[in-house]
């Protein structure tokens, strides 16, 4: 009995740690639109500095007829304002916002990593690596276009300087 009580205050422990990683966010009950056709949150940066990405996490276990888990599915949501061109926009600094979630009554879950425009992030450390390996993907793809714009430039103004046929004859 002493054994089980252990493991249970474990269990709830862990379950709080992992919950309270993200200490500048506050979310609130995931409650439905008011037009009835989506459900939402509203998360608060409580941190001196903008929020520029989110990643979202929802657990939706899906049960046979017999009350047995068949699937467990999964919802997961990354906004990231590298990546959407700055039209996610960020999340200021004691700014509350909507932010899309799943029915509470199917699902459990919310924001389990943040990046903040100070460069510091809290949450799930695999979701925020996820969100940096995208960003370098990015920059990467970037540093490539760059530079096939810089030769194409460089082409043309070399074809430009060069004496067409018109002037040489």
């Amino acid at each position: 009995m002493r054994h089980s009580l252990l493991v249970l205050l474990s269990l709830s422990l862990l379950t709080f740690n992992l919950s309270a990683q993200i200490t500048s966010v506050k979310e609130s009950a995931v409650t439905q639109s008011e037009l009835g056709q989506a459900w939402q949150e509203v998360i608060e940066n409580h941190s001196f500095s903008s929020i520029v990405a989110r990643h979202t996490t929802f657990e939706c276990p899906i049960k046979s007829k017999s009350g047995q888990t068949v699937n467990e599915g999964r919802a997961s949501l990354q906004r990231d304002i590298v990546a959407e061109s700055y039209s996610l926009g960020a999340i200021p600094s004691n700014v509350a916002v909507e932010i899309p979630a799943q029915d509470p009554s199917k699902c459990s879950g919310g924001v389990d990593a943040v990046i903040f425009s100070d460069g510091h992030s809290e949450g799930d450390p695999d979701a925020v690596n996820a969100t940096y390996q995208k960003r370098l993907g990015y920059y990467k793809g970037l540093t490539e276009v760059l530079k096939l714009l810089d030769t194409m430039r460089t082409r043309d103004r070399i074809q430009r300087t060069l004496p067409t046929r018109s002037m040489v004859a």
